[in-house]
């Protein structure tokens, strides 16, 4: 489990499956946007097919995989699991940082023009 001490009461998930400059250029807008606000960022990655390579330190990130879904109890149909319930990915990162009040999740095809932190600061 990757505990570590959450100081900020707010999370958001920025849930993809793949990596390119758009998505990248998208998370790191984010992440600077809420620097300094009440919210932490992670990469919700799907590494079902092991295809993690994502050097950027700066960047928090977690990996999931459709087994682990299948861990946690949840009944699999699907090779495309954490697509077609949205909920999945989450519910596994909660289970490794539990202290957060509130759970965010955005994926990678959404694009936002403003700023994320005052988006955000209106919902909290």
């Amino acid at each position: 489990m990757l505990m570590e001490k959450i100081i900020k009461k707010n999370v958001i998930c920025y849930k993809c499956h793949f990596l390119n400059g758009r998505i990248l250029k998208e998370l790191k807008k984010l992440s600077r946007d809420c620097e300094l606000s009440e919210f932490d960022v992670f990469l919700l990655y799907d590494n079902s097919k092991n295809d993690f390579k994502f050097s950027d330190a700066g960047l928090k990130h977690v990996l999931f995989r459709v087994d682990d879904f299948k861990e946690m109890g949840y009944q699999i149909l699907s090779e495309k699991a954490a697509w077609y319930h949205s909920d999945f990915p989450l519910f596994y990162f909660y289970r490794q940082y539990p202290n957060y009040q509130q759970y965010w999740m955005l994926e990678y095809d959404l694009c936002f023009n403003g700023r994320w932190d005052i988006f955000f600061n209106f919902f909290s």
